[in-house]
């Protein structure tokens, strides 16, 4: 599910839980804004238990948190009492971290992206949360899943043998392209490559579609195989109503549409629908592409 009040998740009692941030998103079930997603979100708050909570601001913060205090559960806000810093090079980020409980690092986030920094702190505090109740997560640990974590689909480089590569990334919503376009300007030289974009109908194309031409000289449009699928010709003509500049090519499938992109560059970026990422992976992984690091 999405995560929250309705999610079938929610029938456990958990130990501890977390709340990364609130960001505008299935908005047709959730709400139409940051509040009332937050009240949706909070629905996993049960009575006693610990809460560790990424968002701050005020609005869905005071959501939250009114949820914790009402159902007598402990909110732990993430950056409460810590010292962190962290810097990034070539997409990949490094931090160290204190906490009240531990100090970690310095050490190498295993996923990539300067947004990381603070799922990893919440992540941190989600589990030095569950040490407290007696399931203790040793800083070793802990610190061995920062560095090996993985998320196949969300910044995700894969190369193929011939020394051509693709950037994976499950960029749905607004938010998402944002931070796609974010990562390519720090991991990317001159911070653009050839883009295949999917989406499907009920997402935010307003939101996201603006954030596209800046990063991508070339747009490649396939249409993700499911019947949601937003019409390839109305994205086109709504992104170059953003960009009357902006290249834009339409293609009948993922597979096509990577190869007209591979035909301008041999690095690209595949993003949009996570339906679009389900119909790449096995093309890729038929032709034997492995993971990677990043772009080199």
């Amino acid at each position: 599910g999405m995560g929250g009040r309705l999610d079938a998740t929610s029938v456990a009692s958990p130990l501890a839980g977390a709340i990364t941030n609130i960001a505008l998103d299935h908005q047709q079930y959730l709400g139409a804004t940051l509040d009332e997603i937050a009240f949706e979100k909070a629905g996993i708050v049960k009575p006693g238990m610990r809460l560790v909570c990424g968002e701050r601001r005020a609005g869905p913060l005071g959501v939250i948190a009114a949820t914790c205090a009402e159902r007598g559960a402990t909110l732990i806000r993430a950056d409460d009492g810590v010292r962190l810093s962290a810097e990034t090079a070539g997409g990949m980020t490094s931090m160290t971290l204190r906490t009240p409980a531990g100090a970690y690092g310095p050490l190498t986030l295993g996923l990539a992206g300067r947004h990381q920094v603070q799922n990893a702190l919440v992540a941190v505090r989600l589990l030095e949360a569950l040490s407290e109740t007696g399931m203790t997560v040793t800083a070793p640990a802990i610190e061995r899943g920062l560095r090996d974590a993985r998320w196949p689909g969300r910044l995700d480089w894969r190369r193929l043998a011939d020394g051509r590569c693709v950037l994976l990334d499950a960029a749905h919503n607004e938010a998402g392209a944002a931070t796609l376009a974010e990562y390519l300007a720090e991991a990317v030289p001159g911070g653009r490559q050839p883009l295949v974009f999917g989406a499907v109908r009920d997402k935010d194309h307003a939101g996201m579609l603006p954030h596209l031409p800046p990063c991508a000289p070339l747009i490649v449009l396939a249409a993700p195989p499911t019947p949601r699928a937003a019409d390839p010709d109305a994205l086109k003509a709504a992104i170059l109503a953003i960009d009357p500049g902006a290249r834009v090519l339409i293609e009948r499938s993922p597979a096509a549409a990577m190869d007209a992109a591979w035909r301008d560059a041999p690095g690209i970026t595949v993003a949009g629908s996570i339906f679009l990422l389900g119909a790449v992976l096995p093309v890729l992984d038929a032709g034997g592409a492995v993971q990677a690091r990043s772009r080199e």
